[in-house]
């Protein structure tokens, strides 16, 4: 029925009913507490990690109904699959706000590993039947086998009141730790029970819910977006409104990472919100809706860099068209910088470019990384960077700001097949390619970033010389974040001098070995084209020169170039 005072009939009156409602789950990305491990081993992470030395990162589940009319029944809930797989552990709740429930009240219940199924919490607790709302159709004898005697669909069986009566209309911190589990006890699922929530009930409003990525397995965020201001509609609800600043928010759930989240295990979570009115089981009287976001580790690429293989000597920085100011800041970090390490120089090529534009704020994380030099286009070697002994760089970023339309290093080549080929390799020194005119006149040639490396006598057989590069872009307009990117990887292996050089499949000719000593060069070649904010890289190439070999020979594999 759609008014509290309809009489009950034979069946529910549904023909103005229709009951929907959809749920948003999104991700912080975990920093990995075991050792040498660290995040976005798929490589399709969307922000940065959230730094913590404890692995501590949030869910948010940001729910709405899209019901004609009110329901009586709204629960949203989290199983917490990352705990049941051992992987992460719950540390507390915000039950953010929403609005407009009925009463403004809502119940937070939980689950444990050590929970009875049987269990039958004593408390009673009922936001259906408790918040005041009056619909026949819950005690109905139609509705009896259904609903029992609590008048609610979903069973509350195996599940702990955790807290009675919790605002709805500002947000609440509960932590686990007031629970007094016994020891080795964890919360295993969550369950926030609103009971009746009104017509357009939602902890977010706006138009993120009709963005393509609303369903994305990598929903990952940075920080928690801020919600528009709320205004508590309910009365004698004083201080929850605009005088304190209210604004809405989702549900946020507060994890610890533990040391089983190592290469091979899946950060899975998920969340589900139901819908119910009059009992449910007809058309238009129930709904549901589910979300869930993953995220997985790799080995540390800082580990593999002390294990030895190749160190970075100098950068040679890009030149590219069309950069805003002409200008970009070289980052780096080693193998001695702690992860949570701020640069005191707070140079910021998103902010610092000149451009405008109101809500545009740097996505990428700069905590652990050192600025190398800013403003330039120039070499830089390593030397110069005054390390401790036996410190080495083990990462490079190139940050840009604002960049134009048709911004790159490179006019052409972008369609070759052989554009993500893990032997995309080259002899000789890297080439310019074309040219472009400056604002003054001056015509300067396209050139990629080149990061000149150094081989050590570790680099042998049964070693890989693995090397990686990403770009990141992103821009705020019309009130919402747009953002890509794109990576790339390249390989060599050596070979036990002595052996049969491999023969190039093409053309059935040996090919020419690439000269690798323990003091050998390297030369990897970053090209990229977009638009670009913050780090950048796309295309990667390898290439090698050095002296006659010793004791190994390059191209293990087969599949290298004529040697440079």
């Amino acid at each position: 029925e759609d008014s509290d005072e309809d009489a009950v009939t034979q069946t529910p009156k549904t023909d103005e009913i229709e009951i929907s409602g959809k749920l948003d789950k999104r991700q912080q990305i975990a920093d990995p507490v075991a050792e040498g491990v660290v995040e976005n081993g798929d490589g399709a992470n969307r922000a940065e990690v959230t730094v913590s030395e404890d692995g501590r990162y949030v869910y948010t589940v940001d729910h709405r109904s899209t019901s004609s009319t009110w329901t009586d029944e709204y629960t949203v809930e989290d199983p917490l699959d990352a705990v049941a797989s051992g992987l992460a552990e719950l540390e507390g709740v915000t039950t953010g706000v929403a609005g407009a429930d009925y009463d403004g009240k809502m119940n937070v219940w939980y689950r444990t590993d050590m929970t009875p199924e049987d269990f039958v919490d004593e408390s009673d607790a009922n936001a259906t039947l408790s918040d005041g709302h009056d619909n026949p159709w819950l005690s109905a004898e139609e509705n009896a086998e259904r609903l029992g005697d609590d008048g609610r669909v979903i069973d509350y069986t195996g599940w702990r009141l955790w807290a009675e009566g919790v605002p709805t209309c500002r947000s609440t911190e509960l932590s686990v730790a007031d629970l007094g589990l016994a020891e080795d006890e964890h919360v295993t699922a969550m369950r926030f029970e609103y009971g009746r929530v009104e017509q357009g009930f939602t902890s977010r409003p706006g138009d993120l819910w009709e963005r393509d990525d609303l369903k994305d397995g990598h929903d990952d965020i940075t920080a928690i977006p801020e919600g528009e201001p709320f205004s508590c509609p309910l009365d004698g609800h004083d201080g929850h409104g605009e005088a304190t600043e209210a604004r809405f928010a989702p549900i946020a759930l507060t994890m610890r990472a533990t040391d089983a989240y190592v290469p091979g295990c899946d950060l899975d979570n998920s969340a589900h919100l139901a819908l119910y009115r009059n009992g449910g089981d007809a058309p238009g009287l129930e709904d549901s809706d589910e979300d869930a976001v993953t995220q997985t580790p790799k080995t540390d690429e800082i580990e593999c860099a002390e294990d030895g293989l190749a160190h970075l000597v100098g950068v040679t920085t890009p030149q590219a068209w069309q950069d805003f100011d002409g200008k970009l800041n070289v980052w780096y970090t080693t193998d001695e910088t702690d992860r949570d390490f701020t640069d005191p120089s707070g140079a910021d090529q998103t902010v610092d470019d000149g451009h405008l534009n109101e809500g545009a704020s740097r996505q990428r994380s700069y905590a652990g990384w050192r600025l190398w030099a800013e403003g330039v286009a120039t070499e830089l070697s390593v030397a110069d960077l005054d390390l401790a002994e036996d410190e080495h760089v083990v990462a490079v970023r190139f940050e840009y700001g604002r960049v134009e339309p048709g911004f790159t290093t490179r006019e052409g080549l972008w369609e070759r097949d052989d554009l993500k080929d893990a032997h995309d390799d080259f002899a000789g020194d890297p080439a310019a390619e074309d040219a472009f005119t400056t604002d003054d006149g001056t015509e300067v040639a396209f050139a990629p970033a080149v990061l000149h490396m150094e081989v050590t006598d570790a680099y042998v057989p049964g070693c890989d010389l693995d090397n990686s590069a990403k770009l990141y872009l992103a821009r705020f307009a019309y009130g919402e974040l747009l953002e890509d990117a794109d990576e790339d990887a390249v390989t060599q292996t050596p070979r036990e001098e002595g052996t049969p050089e491999p023969t190039l499949p093409e053309t059935g000719i040996p090919s020419e070995s690439m000269a690798q000593t323990g003091m050998g060069a390297l030369g990897a070649v970053l090209a990229m084209a977009g638009v670009i904010s913050g780090a950048a890289w796309a295309s990667r190439r390898l290439g090698a020169k050095g002296e006659v070999p010793v004791e190994d020979a390059a191209d293990g594999d087969g599949s290298g170039p004529d040697r440079s």
